[in-house]
């Protein structure tokens, strides 16, 4: 379970730098009452990730449990292998069109009225659909052969790691008050300009990770 573990945090890590997520997160950070705001934020986008990979694992992900009811170690490196594998095709096509992605204007949030919740829960039903290295995750998660409650850590795990910038910005809130704003609007400025290059080299380092990962188990 620990290496399962290990590749599902890494999987999670590998697509947190997402401007689908941050660039919410740093608006938020920026209007009055932002520690309300993000946390709420935050909670609507983890109901409907973790809802929606729940049913995922234990609905197409139950199929292939009944059809591998005890996968193999080969069988889970395999997984691995693949996991790794999405991440790096990621990274090669953020790389691809990293000046195009990075010329593009960021959402826009102004004058909204919606709640920190209906924001969070909004992105979260747009983003799940196309929410590749999630899908990996949940197929080594499945593939790992622990049994139902740990399955369900290991999928709370992974949006934990996906969500740790927005994390990190609340905490960030939290301590420094008021005073994080302004050094939050300059990170912010920062991402938004270089997000793809940078989401594109931490997705191809972790993705090498989790191949590597795979390769020496299914060689071993």
């Amino acid at each position: 379970m620990v290496h399962a573990v290990i590749v599902v945090i890494l999987l999670g890590l590998g697509d947190s730098l997402n401007p689908t997520t941050i660039g919410p997160a740093m608006y938020l950070a920026t209007i009055d009452h932002p520690r309300k705001r993000l946390a709420e934020f935050l909670l609507g986008f983890l109901a409907v990730n973790i809802a929606g990979g729940l049913l995922i694992m234990f609905g197409p992900g139950q199929l292939l449990l009944d059809i591998l009811p005890k996968p193999k170690p080969v069988t889970k490196h395999i997984i691995e292998i693949v996991a790794g594998i999405v991440l790096i095709a990621i990274a090669v096509g953020l790389w691809t069109g990293r000046r195009t992605l990075g010329r593009r204007s960021p959402p826009t949030f102004a004058g909204s009225k919606r709640t920190g919740v209906m924001l969070g829960v909004g992105i979260g039903v747009v983003e799940l659909p196309t929410a590749m290295p999630y899908f990996a995750a949940i197929a080594v998660i499945v593939g790992s052969g622990v049994a139902a409650p740990g399955k369900v850590v290991m999928l709370l795990i992974y949006n934990v790691a996906f969500m740790a910038p927005v994390i990190a910005i609340l905490f960030t809130l939290l301590v420094l008050g008021d005073d994080a704003k302004q050094p939050l609007a300059r990170v912010n400025l920062w991402i938004l300009g270089h997000w793809p290059g940078v989401l594109a080299a931490m997705a191809a380092l972790i993705g090498v990770v989790v191949l590597t990962l795979g390769v020496v188990g299914l060689l071993t």
